[in-house]
């Protein structure tokens, strides 16, 4: 797009304010995953054009998925431990974070899949809808651009999502919208002194066919070893999601 902004990358303080708001709403969405319908309703407008989405929160599977947002704080030490053991995750990558460390997502892109979760972290559902297809339309941009391969699934931030959202997402190649149904709990300073634990959203132990929602934030080294030590213990596999869900 010929669209020129003015961005102010995220500073300390900000990134901090961010991990705040993640966790209040997350713990809300966490609760509200279970009666997430399967598919996204279009409007009429989009019916007639043949759209169609999926919204998916669990897959069917014997396998769990590691999923993990954002990217302001690219970890050297997980990227070798994925790299090492071929573990499959992916990243739902912030433009503004790709930018600031293209280098990392670059690397990170051999062995994981990135996919898209807007340019800047915005409620999509309290903007305009110009400004949201621009989050979604600039993000699908800047990770093909590294990657040489367009999204095909996104995480709306905050999990808020509509139908001027996920109408707008499948114009720009979006086929999935994929939300979670267990998290690795952050606080306000990240994973650093957080107890290890594992929150899935009917409070049971973590099942096949989870997708499970981490954040590239500070302390992630140890909580992905923590998750890893778990689902070993649990007799589960770790799947990848592209396997399960196909452009």
């Amino acid at each position: 797009m010929g669209r020129k902004r003015s961005r102010k990358m995220l500073n300390g303080a900000d990134k901090q304010l961010l991990r705040v708001m993640r966790n209040s709403v997350g713990a809300v969405m966490l609760g509200a995953i279970s009666v997430i319908s399967a598919y996204g309703t279009p409007s009429k407008d989009a019916a007639r054009q043949g759209y169609n989405i999926e919204i998916v929160s669990i897959v069917k599977s014997k396998d769990v998925f590691i999923t993990i947002d954002d990217g302001w704080f690219p970890d050297r030490k997980v990227l070798n431990l994925i790299e090492k053991e071929k573990i499959p995750t992916t990243t739902f990558l912030i433009g503004d974070a790709l930018q600031e460390h293209k280098k990392f997502w670059r690397e990170y892109s051999k062995y994981g899949s990135i996919q898209n979760h807007t340019l800047s972290h915005p409620f999509l559902t309290e903007i305009k809808n110009s400004e949201a297809r621009y989050e979604i339309t600039a993000d699908q941009k800047l990770i093909s651009s590294i990657t040489e391969r367009v999204p095909y699934m996104m995480r709306p931030p905050y999990g808020a999502y509509n139908k001027n959202v996920t109408y707008d997402a499948s114009l720009s190649g979006i086929k999935y919208v994929v939300l979670w149904s267990a998290e690795v709990p952050i606080g306000k300073d990240g994973y650093v002194r957080e107890p290890f634990r594992i929150e899935t959203f009917d409070a049971k132990e973590l099942k096949p066919g989870e997708i499970i929602l981490m954040h590239w934030d500070p302390g992630l080294y140890g909580a992905f070893n923590g998750l890893l030590r778990v689902v070993k213990e649990d007799g589960l596999k770790i799947g990848s999601l592209k396997k399960y869900l196909k452009k």
